[in-house]
């Protein structure tokens, strides 16, 4: 990203405050940085310091959200008290083995 940067510019002194904010960001978020850079690599984005941290902000925003996933809730119930109640009958799982093989 940084020689692109560079190469980019027609006087490369122009690009240097550009290249010192991502270098700053590389102190603080060195993994996030680096897969933001690799993104605009992968679709032939134009670096610029604002277009790496945009990308920084979605990647750390999309890590946020897959961490923050609630567990599924369990859905085993346990049926044991229920096969005693008077006039209730309950199947259990091993009736339903094979229900959709039968053919009509």
């Amino acid at each position: 990203m940084i020689t692109q940067i560079l190469d980019r510019s027609k006087i490369e002194a122009q690009a240097f405050l550009a290249c010192r904010n991502i270098l700053s960001e590389l102190g603080k978020k060195k993994t996030l940085l680096e897969h933001a850079c690799q993104e605009l690599l992968n679709v032939n984005g134009y670096p610029t310091y604002t277009s790496i941290k945009r990308v920084m902000a979605t990647l750390a925003l999309a890590r946020e959200q897959a961490a923050a996933v609630p567990p599924a809730p369990q859905n085993v119930k346990d049926l044991s008290g229920v096969k005693d109640l008077p006039g209730v009958f309950v199947r259990d799982a091993q009736h339903y083995r094979g229900f959709g093989d039968r053919n009509a």
